[in-house]
């Protein structure tokens, strides 16, 4: 099968194409033939192998060479020890933690446990849009912030994937949402449901003298001291992604001199996938797609992704 593949850490430029064996699935994998996959900054950070972060397992090159890890497409084959989903199934799931993905090739053998059902009401393309992000958005919300009715969030990179996700989930809990994006995105981050938008290019939030029940950061480009002066007294702050040294501040010292911040542990849920797609379905959340790609056209996807202007998913059809 033809997959396209990381050797060195670099550019899109830098990735080949190349023939690979099908892949057999393992007593707990299952194969699929991928129909969809959508991008995520794990994609583009990876194969520029920074955040330096992105080279725990490969220091000097990259481990896994075939990156892609948000997938939805057809069950194949199943292993010998899967029972909860069969030849014919149609499933997503996110595969990042599960060294990288492999979502650039025509086919993938992956755990099963990683993958949820994918509903008949979503097409391929959408439901390729939402495992990682909507993940993120639900575990963040959830379960870090604990969102309370009626309190006030600002979200950080809110016209991004997770952050699109994140202002509706945001609402339905009875939060008020301040996004933060570029200009461009204003719209976007007002027809999902922010109550309030800034420009990060002309306002630094953490200087206007607003402060916030709880943020959620999906950028990470501010210290901690700056932070807290962005939230209540009883405020918390989640982070996922961003700037090595602001990840490894929070991690360390997150916990001291008042309000929590804290970086979010992603965990592999299906379940969170059910949750979210149950509101898909029910027309509380909608999945906000910027651009679709045809697979031979996956270098010029990543060069779009890797521009930050996307508003909302960007998405390969195979």
């Amino acid at each position: 099968m033809q997959a396209i593949q990381q050797r060195v850490y670099g550019d899109v430029s830098d990735l080949v194409d190349v023939t690979l064996p099908k892949p057999t699935p393992k007593p707990t994998q299952i194969l699929i033939q991928v129909k969809a996959i959508s991008l995520n900054g794990s994609d583009t950070e990876t194969i520029q192998g920074k955040p330096f972060y992105t080279r725990i397992i490969g220091l000097r090159r990259p481990r896994k060479t075939v990156l892609g890890s948000d997938i939805t497409g057809v069950v194949e084959a199943v292993g010998s020890d899967v029972t909860h989903i069969n030849v014919g199934d149609a499933v997503m799931g996110d595969l990042v933690l599960r060294n990288g993905g492999n979502g650039f090739a025509p086919y993938i053998a992956a755990d099963a446990d990683a993958f949820a059902h994918k509903p008949e009401y979503l097409s391929f393309i959408e439901a390729a849009a939402i495992p990682q992000a909507g993940a993120i958005a639900v575990q963040a919300m959830r379960d870090a912030l604990k969102l309370q009715p009626g309190e006030t969030i600002l979200i950080n990179g809110a016209g991004g994937s997770a952050g699109t996700f994140a202002i509706q989930l945001a609402k339905l809990m009875g939060a008020t949402v301040t996004g933060v994006d570029s200009a461009a995105k204003q719209q976007l981050m007002r027809d999902l449901g922010a109550e309030y938008v800034l420009d990060y290019r002309e306002t630094d939030f953490t200087k206007t003298g607003e402060r916030y029940d709880a943020i959620l950061d999906l950028v990470s480009s501010r210290g901690p001291r700056a932070l807290r002066r962005a939230l209540t007294e009883k405020g918390r702050y989640v982070t996922v992604g961003g700037q090595t040294r602001r990840i490894l501040q929070f991690a360390l010292f997150g916990k001291l001199g008042g309000q929590p911040l804290s970086v979010l542990a992603l965990q592999v849920a299906p379940k969170d996938l059910d949750y979210l797609n149950s509101l898909i379905e029910k027309g509380d959340v909608t999945v906000a797609l910027d651009r679709v790609y045809p697979r031979s056209q996956l270098r010029e996807a990543l060069e779009y992704q890797l521009g930050w202007n996307h508003q909302g998913r960007v998405v390969v059809e195979f």
